[in-house]
């Protein structure tokens, strides 16, 4: 207090000359300058506060805030003499050219010639919390990573804004602290600083000073128990994130100059704190926050703590929730995947695609393979949530809802709905981008419900911008209603990626050797993936060899049947029925029969006749011709039926033929839709007339 003293009555100059003298020579310590009115008397400092976007590039993906401390504001405290603008304006740019940087002002002047603002330090972190939070919430940037650089006392305003957002009822502010990536702490008195003596000095020394704010002041007594509160519940909440493995980053910078005749401010001791290293900028208080060139070693030091942390904000995954692991078979596909990418992600407002194929073509596995890209993206600074939500059934979803809500630990009542949780969560602009998979959404009655029981799976599906959403369905009408124009139909795979995947699925490489063998193999597996991984798993788990396995396939429709029919469990699929090729046709031939008995009987019919070339002229009329082109809608649009380009001539996937001809068996219905088929055959074809060759090479 010494110090302090003797700068006040240092001089005997007037009160005028006093004043000029120590504005110039201690900023720090400065009352506000006096502002020319009409009523003197009504005369305030003028100081910005709140929020000011000094850089907002459209392609930001990080967050920097620069808080001011004692006596400062906004744009001052980070300006240096003779310079036109503040440094994080200027120079900041060059180097972290996707950031957005903002500055914060509040009205930390500690004494006034007029009336000095009363607001606690509690006060000023509250105003910031709200602020900051409003502010990012209008720009649609709330769940963007947010770094702070602060200064002095607005180390201890952001550090109370933290804790306070920690445990906060509303949600938004509980996004702040959740999104926080670092603090840059220059000057900042963790532990107490002499300048608390200002508080303790003789009104009548302070000249024009005609009110003081002694609360700003005390907090930063070194003794001050409010001050220890805040180091000690920062420290702690740091440890916790720690111990829960989330780093929040921390930097301490140090002043190395003193300010003259009054010395330092805050001394290394202060302005650090155990556990991180100390790092010193070669200037007084006021000076360590204002830099002229990208050449000056403080501002180096200072913006290589920045870039750290943001090249480590790229690399993080976020929080998932992904039911399978990442397939490490997976080949080929790579066209399919950028088109989706394209459709979903590149341009942003959120979108809806589609994936639709037959059953045991690839789909989940290419959504399962977007899914993990999705996560582990750190190239194109996009970040998402990525949500995995089969669409089963009402009851599936809804257990899913479940364990995505523990995984996001989402506060809910105890009866509250998991599926409106799970909506109500994805519908916040706090939670950010996200990526949501439906899965396996087959079935139009869970999607959207029945006349009896409406409601499905999609009123729990929310749209919005930060949204994108892929559906993988075995239904083009599903694929469609949901998806629109957005839809992308799966074919088979081409032949060297079918071989690629035998390859990798197999233990035994050397198998692959006798390639027309693998071929032939393929060839009779139709190229689907799930066959080609079916196949794979039985050889690996029996010790057969291709040709082994050939043999037993090409023995009887029985023999084919039966191994098509083994399942396997490899982590990528719901469980092991669901990797068994023609279980996963025997569901959606279920469906079709519940849903539409017509493209049932079809269906069968179809079974009956040689599976390639199919004449529609073959196929038994249905009465009028809107419902035979329902039923053959339905088929194709569940890849049972493909439809060649002239638009009467039909095809069906071999194994898919074999399959319904056993289902039927089994059902003991086989006898009977056969004597519908001759019946059919047989009213088609009266005679043996030449003309009517092809359609009879069909039966």
């Amino acid at each position: 207090m010494g110090k302090l003293r003797s700068w006040l009555s240092r001089s005997s100059t007037s009160v005028q000359q006093r004043e000029t003298e120590s504005e110039s020579a201690h900023p720090i310590l400065a009352p506000p300058a006096r502002q020319s009115s009409s009523l003197e008397q009504s005369s305030t400092p003028l100081f910005p506060d709140g929020v000011e976007i000094l850089v907002d590039p459209p392609d930001a993906d990080v967050d920097i805030c620069f808080v001011h401390g004692l006596t400062g504001n906004r744009t001052s405290t980070w300006t240096a003499r003779g310079q036109p603008a503040p440094w994080p304006k200027t120079l900041l740019p060059s180097k972290l050219p996707r950031a957005c940087i903002l500055t914060y002002g509040y009205d930390a002047y500690v004494v006034s010639r007029s009336v000095a603002s009363s607001n606690r330090l509690i006060d000023h972190a509250t105003n910031l919390l709200t602020d900051l939070t409003n502010d990012r919430r209008q720009r649609n940037a709330s769940s963007r990573p947010l770094i702070f650089v602060v200064h002095s006392l607005g180390g201890l305003v952001c550090k109370e804004a933290i804790l306070l957002s920690r445990n906060n009822p509303n949600r938004s502010r509980q996004d702040f602290f959740t999104h926080i990536k670092g603090i840059v702490f220059m000057g900042t008195p963790h532990k107490g600083s002499w300048m608390a003596d200002w508080s303790r000095i003789p009104a009548k020394s302070l000249g024009l000073v005609k009110s003081t704010n002694p609360s700003l002041l005390e907090v930063l007594e070194t003794n001050n128990q409010y001050l220890e509160s805040i180091h000690v519940r920062f420290l702690s909440m740091m440890r916790e994130q720690r111990e829960a493995g989330r780093q929040l980053e921390v930097a301490c910078f140090f002043e190395e100059l003193p300010l003259s005749t009054v010395g330092k401010v805050v001394s290394k001791e202060s302005a650090t704190f155990e556990g991180y290293d100390p790092i010193t900028i070669h200037a007084n208080h006021a000076d360590m926050v204002k830099f002229r060139s990208t050449e000056e070693n403080g501002f180096k030091r200072v913006v290589g703590e920045l870039i750290a942390w943001k090249s480590e904000i790229g690399k993080s995954s976020g929080t998932h929730y992904l039911p399978f692991s990442r397939n490490k078979n997976f080949v080929g596909r790579g066209g399919v995947i950028a088109e989706l990418q394209k459709l979903l992600f590149a341009h942003p407002g959120g979108q809806r695609a589609a994936l639709v194929g037959l059953g045991g073509v690839g789909k989940t596995q290419i959504a399962l393979q977007l899914a993990h890209l999705a996560k582990n993206d750190s190239q194109s600074h996009q970040h998402y949530s990525v949500i995995w939500m089969p669409a089963l059934s009402m009851a599936s979803f809804e257990q899913a809802c479940t364990r995505m809500i523990k995984v996001f630990d989402i506060e809910h009542a105890t009866n509250e709905d998991p599926k409106e949780i799970f909506k109500d969560f994805l519908s916040s602009e706090e939670v950010g981008r996200w990526f949501l998979i439906i899965d396996n959404a087959d079935n139009m009655e869970d999607l959207y419900g029945t006349a009896q029981v409406p409601g499905g799976i999609a009123d729990f599906i929310p749209g919005c911008e930060q949204g994108y959403i892929l559906f993988t369905t075995r239904s083009r009408e599903i694929a469609v209603t949901v998806a629109q124009t957005n839809v992308i139909e799966l074919p088979e795979m081409d032949k060297k990626d079918a071989r690629t995947l035998l390859q990798s699925s197999l233990i035994q490489k050397d198998q692959m050797q006798d390639t027309a063998l693998a071929d032939r193999l393929l060839r009779e597996l139709a190229y689907l993936p799930l066959a080609i991984t079916q196949a794979s798993a039985y050889m690996t788990i029996n010790k057969t060899s291709i040709k082994e396995y050939l043999r037993i396939l090409q023995n009887t429709d029985q023999d084919m049947v039966e191994l098509l029919s083994v399942g396997f469990h490899d982590g990528t699929h719901y469980d092991a029925a669901q990797g068994a090729v023609v279980t996963t046709w025997i569901v959606s031939f279920k469906q079709i029969r519940a849903l539409h008995e017509e493209a049932a009987a079809l269906l069968s019919f179809v079974a009956c006749l040689e599976p390639k070339a199919i004449p529609r002229t073959l196929l038994p009329r249905l009465g009028s011709e809107q419902r035979m082109k329902r039923a053959i809608g339905t088929l194709c649009g569940y890849s049972f039926l493909s439809q060649r380009e002239d638009g009467d001539i039909f095809d069906m996937h071999s194994l898919v033929h074999l399959a319904i001809r056993r289902w039927n068996e089994n059902r003991g219905c086989e006898k009977g839709i056969r004597q519908v088929a001759l019946a059919r055959i047989a009213k088609a074809f009266p005679t043996v007339d030449w003309e009517n060759r092809e359609e009879r090479r069909c039966m």
